[in-house]
């Protein structure tokens, strides 16, 4: 497998605190740290002996999900499987309908969902009474009635990092929720921002570094930094309490809120890199997306962060609705200007949820679909889709180029090198994926996976 985390994914350490909380026994079993095959996460999870088990998966995930959860009925038919994640939340329905080993389907965030859910399988409960559930009865699937996310998430039993050993690299979050509304993004969390209060935030961040002593932190809000006044509170606290010195840590932000002194902040608290979504090089694919960004904004933001004595990450996406090959060449330059330190570069995929799906389904954005499979829908290595006018070995070249023409025009050889060591499985996945160079036509059938969903 090229996928191998090196943090403990949030949202599990999330909803293994909660149901802890709540009395339950858990425990985690992580596949994709481990790594683990399909035999063996099957016996370690029925090692355990559970009456309920939780999969989270996105959409490129949700076909292995299923292989587990077939395997864990095949050997114990009453377990109860619960999916969540991305994917669940955005084809709840469809999930249930296309894979009939999940029991139950959670749609949104999960930790009162699921911990509402368990306490409504004990005997004498009502699982229909849970909210942001779909679920099975005799007569089909139903959706419970929906209900509001967590709004206070001080409130919010803190992650269970300790389910997992020590690790380099630990994610939390300030915020859920993002009020822009980029086509591309499926946005989980809604578009009411959330925020934990700044004590909290400080406190989870010192109580980590206390306790397991991490290399560094990645903060997963969408945008960091919303809420201006609550972001200088906790840079104030973080510098206050000198946690920035005892573990870095870095953030994502919005090109048009990058101001200097904000970003001097940043690095004065501790952060050492800050990621941009830039998405394009192309002024008019930008005015498409929804961002509401231009690229004089983008170079401001880039000249900030360099001011700050910041590390940037630049994140673009080729295959945007109509772009051409030149519009494509158009952002390959831009990131040859812009030189970030980091780059990740993706091609566009049309996730559940997302404008971009709603509009491939309308026949709009000049899109042909190649895949339908879920595993197809991954922005590095899958086959979803190719351009009326630009192929999808064409968008292939175009994300191979990107990464190689930021390091060796620059002659940022050492740079390329450690990039690639530090990524070697992603970077052999990815060249065998680019040498397979299957080509799927046009008239694909749906196959086992149902039709692209609309």
């Amino acid at each position: 497998l090229y996928d191998r985390p090196n943090y403990p994914p949030l949202s599990l350490a999330y909803l293994a605190g909660s149901a802890r909380a709540a009395g339950h026994a858990v425990s985690i079993v992580d596949a994709k740290f481990e790594p683990l095959t399909l035999a063996q996460t099957v016996a370690r999870v029925l090692s355990q002996q559970p009456a309920v088990v939780g999969i989270t998966a996105m959409t490129h995930e949700i076909t292995r999900a299923t292989e587990v959860a077939v395997a864990l009925k095949q050997a114990q038919p009453a377990l109860v499987i619960i999916i969540g994640g991305v994917h669940a939340t955005f084809l709840a329905r469809e999930t249930l309908q296309e894979f009939p080993a999940f029991d139950y389907a959670v749609i949104g965030e999960g930790e009162e969902t699921l911990v509402t859910l368990l306490a409504a399988l004990a005997p004498g409960g009502a699982p229909t009474t849970v909210p942001n559930l779909a679920l099975r009865r005799d007569d089909g699937i139903i959706l419970t009635p929906a209900a509001p996310p967590p709004a206070d998430l001080d409130a919010l039993a803190p992650p269970a990092f300790d389910l997992w050993p020590r690790l380099p690299v630990y994610h939390l979050n300030t915020a859920r929720g993002c009020p822009y509304r980029c086509i591309f993004c499926a946005q989980a969390h809604g578009h009411v921002l959330r925020m934990h209060s700044a004590e909290r935030v400080a406190a989870m961040f010192g109580g980590l570094v206390e306790q397991y002593r991490p290399e560094r932190v990645y903060f997963v809000d969408e945008t960091f930094g919303l809420d201006r006044a609550r972001a200088y509170r906790i840079l104030d606290l973080f510098r206050e309490h000198r946690l920035g010195e005892r573990c870095p840590w870095w953030a994502a932000t919005r090109v048009d809120r990058a101001e200097y002194e904000f970003l001097r902040a940043l690095k004065d608290a501790g952060c050492f890199l800050i990621q941009f979504g830039i998405e394009s090089g192309s002024e008019r694919v930008l005015q498409t997306l929804g961002k509401g960004i231009a690229k004089t904004t983008v170079r401001t933001a880039v000249a900030n962060a360099r001011r700050a004595r910041l590390r940037i990450e630049g994140l673009f996406i080729v295959g945007h609705p109509h772009e051409t090959r030149a519009e494509i060449d158009e952002t390959l330059a831009f990131i040859n200007e812009l030189n970030p330190d980091l780059l990740a570069l993706g091609i566009m995929v049309p996730y559940p949820g997302t404008e971009l799906a709603a509009m491939i389904a309308r026949g709009e954005g000049g899109y042909r679909l190649l895949d339908r499979s879920w595993e197809a829908f991954n922005k590095q290595l899958g086959k979803a889709l190719e351009l009326e006018h630009v192929t999808r070995r064409e968008l292939e070249l175009a994300q191979l180029r990107g990464y190689l023409g930021l390091y060796l025009r620059h002659g940022r050889v050492l740079d390329l090198l450690r990039f690639t060591l530090g990524n070697w499985r992603g970077a052999l996945a990815f060249l065998r994926n680019f040498v397979s160079g299957r080509e799927v036509p046009d008239w694909f059938p749906a196959g086992r996976h149902g039709d692209f969903p609309g």
